[in-house]
């Protein structure tokens, strides 16, 4: 009598990029070591603390890197694209740096009092027509400089991070955000312009996160634990969240309120 043995092979399907743990900040990130804040932090150094130390640098924490590149009357806020009425075409308007921005915008005799400023090699759209890329400066002039409108701020949701993971067919992997992937082509962790109101005043120990879609991106105030603060929800410019229309403050779980964020 012949036994004839059988192999059994077992498949486990791969875990996909809607299923698997994402680490907030990118695998090299994690590869360097560097940790996100949160509350188990306490205060070691973290990506997310305000401060730009070794080994963060603009790739592997966008949150603290480089930071605040100006004079204090230029009022920036890092991670932010601030509204206005249009003065320059940011695309042929160009700056040699966020100081030379802001300075074209104080020159101005259109009064123009809010700016925005692309300084990393890409700073990835909301749309997908225009690739931006560093030095663009972006003039505009506000109603009230003090009470600015924003059509990004902050990190990105996780959720909108996969959203549009393949605006640039290019990006695969939402492992690689910004910098991590060739030619920046993969959706970074935070909003990569830098804006502010000419003699503003900002608050750089409050945290936002931008989600939605184009068209109808909602920006949220972050509590201390990181989760969105729902009533904070504005949408377009400053428009209050509705919602009943577009999902505009819809509570989701899991990614887009921090699980998956890498938080420990």
């Amino acid at each position: 009598m012949v036994c004839v043995g059988l192999l059994v092979f077992v498949l486990f399907p791969a875990a996909s990029e809607g299923t698997r743990k994402v680490n907030q900040l990118g695998a090299a990130a994690v590869k360097a070591g560097i940790k996100p804040c949160g509350p188990k932090r306490g205060d070691r150094p973290c990506c997310g603390d305000g401060k730009c130390d070794a080994p963060e640098d603009e790739i592997t924490c966008m949150a603290d890197c480089p930071g605040v590149q100006t004079t204090e009357m230029c009022g920036e806020e890092p991670h932010s694209d601030r509204g206005g009425k249009g003065l320059t075409f940011g695309v042929s308007h160009r700056a040699k740096s966020a100081q030379d921005c802001c300075d074209k915008c104080s020159a101005s005799t259109r009064g123009c009092n809010s700016w925005t400023f692309c300084g990393y090699p890409v700073c990835f759209g909301l749309d997908t027509g225009w690739n931006h890329t560093y030095g663009e400066c972006w003039l505009r002039k506000l109603e009230d400089p003090n009470k600015p409108t924003f059509g990004q701020r902050g990190e990105y949701a996780m959720r909108y991070r996969r959203k549009m993971l393949r605006t640039r067919r290019s990006c695969t992997d939402i492992d690689t955000p910004g910098g991590m992937s060739p030619g920046w082509v993969c959706p970074p962790t935070h909003v990569p312009w830098t804006s502010g109101s000419i003699g503003g005043k900002t608050d750089l120990t409050t945290k936002w996160q931008t989600g939605g879609g184009w068209g109808n991106m909602r920006i949220h105030q972050l509590a201390a634990d990181g989760t969105p603060i729902e009533a904070s929800c504005t949408r377009n410019g400053g428009q209050a969240c509705d919602p009943n229309k577009l999902d505009h403050g819809r509570r989701l779980a899991g990614e887009e309120h921090g699980v998956e964020a890498g938080r420990p």
